[in-house]
């Protein structure tokens, strides 16, 4: 028993005495005085200042080496650059819970602006947000620059005076032209479906009765062929006028009483006689100072 523990003993003083001089050992020094300078020509200074470092503390390290280290740790030191890490937010979101990447490696959890030390050059830091939002930004470092600021944006985007503008002068269409447009398209329905009726009942009359006929099996046909005619001219009208206000709309604003364009539109058949009368009226936003009216009247007798 007291033969294992004198041997344990001694082969812990022998382990010590061998680390002791290891540490101890001059050429370690001068290995870590050369390696700094071949770091430092590579503008690797984190990894140069760490020898120098070493070599400057080192106990047993020749005093002129000693020095030597010193003096290049304190240059290393000063060319070496720092940055700082920032983040904008909206209004109300924590603007210090972002993690911090530097090169594929996390340098820290959180934005405490502090500076940190890097090799000059080119980085890529990638900045992620409490939320998983990330931003990742390029950053060139000069040599010697001191607390480079280096900020992601988080906020939300706002529209540029170009869009906004766009957005603002993006003319809408009024209400009247819709309705205008949908008038129209009821009546070039109503035109298709009596006009064939008309011409329908003027075949079957060809075939059947002509040109003896009766009075009443005329005016059916002549009526038919009138609401055709009435209806193709209130669709156009309709048609036109529904373009003239999208138009007015984008090219000229409604006036300082709050009043665009208006359109009156007025039809009236005369079965008797045989007649339609088409009347619109224009108001004079729409065509300049003066107004107009245009009538039409169209005979119903095939």
């Amino acid at each position: 028993m007291i033969r294992r523990a004198t041997l344990f003993i001694a082969c812990f003083f022998e382990i010590s005495l061998l680390v002791a001089t290891a540490a101890a050992d001059p050429n370690q020094c001068i290995l870590e005085h050369t390696r700094g300078q071949e770091l430092e020509k590579q503008d690797r200074l984190l990894e140069a200042r760490r020898s120098f470092l070493a070599c400057a503390r080192a106990s047993e390290c020749p005093p002129v080496v000693s020095k030597e280290c010193a003096s290049m740790l304190e240059r290393v030191e000063n060319n070496t650059p720092t940055v700082v890490f920032g983040a904008s937010f909206d209004a109300g979101q924590e603007a210090t819970r972002v993690r911090v990447e530097l090169d594929g490696k996390l340098v820290s959890e959180r934005i405490d602006g502090r500076s940190l030390p890097v090799d000059p050059g080119a980085h890529q830091a990638r900045l992620v947000a409490s939320g998983g939002e990330a931003r990742v930004l390029s950053v060139v470092v000069e040599e010697g620059r001191k607390n480079v600021l280096v900020t992601a944006d988080f906020r939300t985007p706002k529209p540029t005076g170009a869009e906004r503008g766009a957005t603002a002068s993006k003319p809408k269409i009024p209400a009247a032209t819709w309705a205008l447009g949908a008038i129209g398209v009821a009546a070039l329905g109503s035109w298709a479906y009596f006009g064939l009726n008309g011409y329908e009942r003027q075949r079957d009359m060809e075939k059947t009765c002509a040109p003896h006929c009766s009075q009443d099996q005329a005016d059916r046909m002549r009526r038919s062929y009138l609401i055709a005619d009435v209806s193709l001219l209130v669709g156009l009208a309709s048609l036109g006028a529904a373009t003239a206000f999208a138009f007015a709309r984008t090219e000229r604003p409604t006036s300082a009483h709050g009043v665009g364009p208006r359109l009156r539109i007025a039809a009236q058949v005369f079965e008797r006689g045989s007649g339609a009368l088409i009347s619109a009226t224009y108001g004079a936003q729409l065509f300049g100072r003066g107004s107009g009216a245009a009538v039409s009247t169209i005979d119903g007798a095939r």
